[in-house]
């Protein structure tokens, strides 16, 4: 009798673990993404340099870096960045500098706009990264709160918030 105790104790006990691995297996399905972190630069691993949540209207580049991890063959990435607001109307589209700003970022917004949209497809696990790169030295990011939304496979998997503040 006591051989059968122990034996159904660990066939409970192996039936225990298989259903937690199983419920684990679930919870990462499509991958996830966790260390999410805005800076001006990243290494050659697409790692940030020092991270930033505030930048002036004159960066060049942003970059969001993130971490992959279990991300399935074949699955889609996308970040889009997003421009939330100042609660400031422009009247024209000319900041106090005389630079001109972009038309999508001077419309009356009732919500997050987005503004540029970056897919890959991305297999496995490290970090990569999506940079927003101003390609026109006379247009610059207007003063407010911007975003940036992951997704794997249409669903969404991590944000980060950042300001455009000047000097």
């Amino acid at each position: 009798m006591n051989k059968k105790f122990w034996l159904l104790f660990l066939v409970v006990v192996v039936l225990i673990l298989v259903t937690s691995l199983l419920v684990s297996c679930v919870g990462e399905k499509g991958g996830t993404i966790s260390d999410v972190a805005l800076s001006t630069e990243v290494d050659s691993h697409d790692r940030p340099l020092q991270p930033a949540s505030v930048f002036s209207p004159e960066t060049e580049k942003i970059y969001c870096s993130f971490k992959l991890s279990g991300v399935p063959s074949g699955s889609r990435i996308k970040a889009e960045w997003m421009y939330v607001g100042t609660g400031v109307e422009k009247e024209d589209n000319t900041d106090n500098t005389g630079l001109v700003l972009p038309e999508i970022l001077l419309e009356e917004l009732t919500g997050p706009r987005v503004f540029q949209t970056q897919t890959g497809t991305i297999t496995g696990s490290g970090y990569t990264a999506s940079v927003f790169e101003q390609s026109n030295p006379d247009i610059i990011l207007p003063l407010g709160d911007y975003k940036v939304v992951l997704y794997i496979n249409d669903q969404e998997k991590a944000s980060v918030s950042f300001k455009v503040q000047g000097n």
